[in-house]
């Protein structure tokens, strides 16, 4: 609460194996606690068998990773946010608590520098970490 400059981020989440709604709160959470000085790293993890575990395919665990984090689709810092989509889908609801960075703390994606990491760091990201 002291420093202006260090901040908190988390380590690579591999939110392809999470609740996407869930995660976005724990997120705003973290930020309220951190005011300004929290970073969010995901990543679409190496393991197959994993995500099949966690009801997810491999091949698209980027596309959900973005849309949990990034908030473009079914943006949870709107009053009631809705979405219908091919991974996540609900109704109109209240979701709390919103994060205090706007839109949202950075979104850093974690991986090895693969031509999938690549991609996704450029599209959803704000930074890249090598997870």
């Amino acid at each position: 609460m002291v420093t202006k400059t260090l901040k908190l981020a988390t380590g690579v989440c591999l939110v392809v194996q999470r609740d996407p709604i869930q995660t976005a709160k724990l997120v705003a959470s973290i930020d309220q606690v951190f005011r300004r000085a929290f970073l969010f790293a995901f990543g679409g993890g190496w393991n197959r068998e994993g995500d099949r575990g966690h009801g997810a395919a491999f091949a698209t665990r980027f596309k959900l990773d973005a849309r949990a984090d990034r908030g473009d689709d079914g943006d949870l810092t709107q009053s009631k946010p809705e979405y219908h989509g091919e991974f996540v889908d609900f109704a109109p609801m209240m979701s709390w608590p919103k994060p205090v960075q706007k839109p949202h703390p950075p979104i850093i994606v974690g991986g090895p520098f693969s031509a999938a990491a690549r991609r996704a760091a450029g599209r959803y990201g704000d930074g890249w970490v090598h997870g």
